[in-house]
């Protein structure tokens, strides 16, 4: 499409933002991004990152790749018409998922919706606690809907009329046009909408909700139209996990429960046994300070430090290197740390001592990581040179 340029609003570097005469390119809207596409004429090449509604109209934004922009110049425009077909799909599937969670879920109520070419989000209020089972019932619902081939209008009214709609879904708060834009699927669903969609229901082709998250009551349901395709991948992934949990699909949650609860059993004792830890520590005196080293194959820091800071606690003067191997990564964790008799900062070993190859932070007195130097004698010397005044 042939299209003129109005206004010049804005220049800088390679970036602009231009008003047209006539604009093909529909403005951000109803949780849908703008179109994209290019600008393309004698002596411009522009790509279309964006399209926004402004005081002044729509917004073109700008990224220029060939000469400039001025008022008047003639391009060609071209919409990312795979892309706008995409978002259309998302909205019309949007609309038709919302309307399955408020029916299927009493007192819930979608307030906010991001979509996405790919993956789109409702954002929802729901005092009580949202469930797969609920998705599972509105994702049925809504695939049924989209199933009919269902015609989709979209049609524009004064205000006051559209206010005499009954069931009509609007933020009429956020409304300030003189003209409502209504979007209409059957008896299904009637809301006020700015974004773009199919014309039958049909072209959505079918909705999955992927994940969802928050608690009472915000919460965020993510969904996607590539419902062949998430089937396909996550039915081969259960195929795999069964085949090596050498158990029955129906099997399959009720071993993830018990297994979750024994974790947390083991957590909780895992908790009251880090208090009786304690390490072979080596020892030797530096400058009147304690230095104290030991190797806990296997251990993490996490279990590591109750027993490290009741040390230190009782030690005013000790300074801990302890090094925890784990199979045969090269990596390893490790923990410094030094009572409060101790006047030195420790993150200068991680700083100064670039021989150690550690990585980590902390505190002056507490420093954790990773390092791939297994050398006790190494790190030993680092902390004693810290320790000994310049």
């Amino acid at each position: 499409m042939e299209v003129k340029i109005k206004d010049v609003l804005k220049v800088e570097g390679k970036k602009a933002l231009v008003t047209l005469y006539e604009n093909p390119f529909r403005p951000a809207g109803g949780g849908q991004p703008g179109d994209t596409g290019t600008l393309e004429g004698a002596n411009l090449l522009a790509v279309v990152t964006d399209c926004t509604e402004e005081d002044v109209g729509p917004v073109l934004h700008l990224t220029l790749k060939r000469g400039g922009v001025k008022s008047g110049d003639v391009a060609t425009a071209k919409i990312d018409e795979e892309r706008h077909t995409a978002l259309s799909r998302m909205h019309t599937g949007e609309h038709i998922l919302s309307r399955a969670l408020e029916k299927q879920v009493p007192g819930l109520r979608v307030y906010k919706v991001s979509i996405d070419p790919k993956e789109s989000s409702i954002y929802l209020h729901y005092d009580g606690e949202l469930t797969w089972k609920m998705l599972f019932s509105a994702e049925d619902e809504a695939n049924s809907i989209i199933a009919s081939d269902i015609p989709v209008k979209v049609y524009g009214l004064p205000p006051q009329e559209a206010q005499s709609l009954p069931n009509l879904k609007a933020n009429w708060e956020r409304i300030e046009s003189e003209e409502i834009r209504i979007v209409q699927i059957g008896d299904y669903d009637l809301i006020a909408c700015s974004g773009s969609h199919v014309s039958s229901t049909a072209q959505v082709g079918g909705v999955i909700v992927t994940a969802f998250r928050g608690s009472s009551p915000e919460w965020e349901v993510k969904f996607s139209l590539e419902r062949a395709h998430i089937l396909e991948d996550y039915g081969r992934a259960m195929r795999r996990l069964l085949r090596k949990v050498g158990c029955k699909l129906e099997d399959i949650e009720p071993i993830y429960d018990r297994l979750k609860e024994e974790k947390e059993s083991l957590q909780k004792l895992l908790g009251k046994v880090r208090s009786y830890i304690s390490f072979p520590f080596s020892e030797e005196k530096v400058d009147g300070y304690e230095l104290l080293s030991a190797e806990a194959p296997g251990l993490t820091v996490e279990i590591a430090t109750p027993a490290l800071k009741r040390l230190t606690e009782e030690r005013e003067k000790a300074v801990v290197v302890l090094l925890m191997p784990v199979g045969e990564e090269r990596e390893v964790h490790f923990v410094l740390t030094a009572g409060s008799g101790v006047a030195i900062d420790l993150r200068k070993i991680i700083k100064d001592r670039k021989e150690l190859e550690a990585k980590g932070g902390g505190s002056a007195s507490w420093v954790s990581g990773v390092t791939t130097c297994l050398s006790m004698a190494r790190w030993k010397e680092a902390l004693s040179e810290l320790l000994r005044p310049a």
